[in-house]
């Protein structure tokens, strides 16, 4: 409720949609709720976040897909609690997980490859021996990190 009555105050705020544990939690208690809140500010939530990545970003993306694309109930390891997924539909999806920051940057800027390929080695480095990564993942970000190389 303080989060709409914040978006009809500031209609340009953008927020993360995935800052902390605690939120998932909160969201998993009412997942109707959470979902037609989610819907009705679609265009307001951004697909990121800085909490956790860095030390191991495989199960926090799955919690956090498993959350927004499924509808079904789940046990998180990582957290210890049981969630429930709000499954938001496939058009709220995209813009989330892309038109949403998309619109929000300046896409018209052009991409250094060589700091594009260094930060592509560098992803793929860290999650190529995490188990829970199918081996297809992990050949999808080396392909990355190479088509970036060769760019310079």
């Amino acid at each position: 409720d303080r989060l709409s009555a914040l978006f009809d105050k500031y209609p340009c705020m953008k927020v993360d949609l995935t800052p902390c544990f605690d939120i998932y939690y909160s969201l998993s208690k009412h997942p109707e709720k959470a979902r037609e809140f989610i819907c009705d500010y679609k265009d307001r939530f951004i697909f990121g976040t800085d909490n956790e990545m860095e030390q191991d970003p495989i199960p926090h993306l799955i919690y956090q897909r498993a959350f927004l694309e499924t509808d079904e109930p789940f046990f998180s390891i990582k957290w210890g609690v049981d969630l429930h997924g709000i499954k938001l539909p496939e058009g709220v999806l995209k813009l989330i997980y892309k038109n949403n920051y998309l619109e929000r940057v300046d896409m018209g800027r052009k991409v250094d490859p060589v700091k594009a390929a260094e930060y592509a080695d560098w992803l793929y480095d860290t999650v190529r021996d995490f188990p829970e990564l199918p081996e297809t993942h992990k050949a999808q970000v080396g392909e990355v990190a190479a088509r970036f190389r060769a760019m310079r």
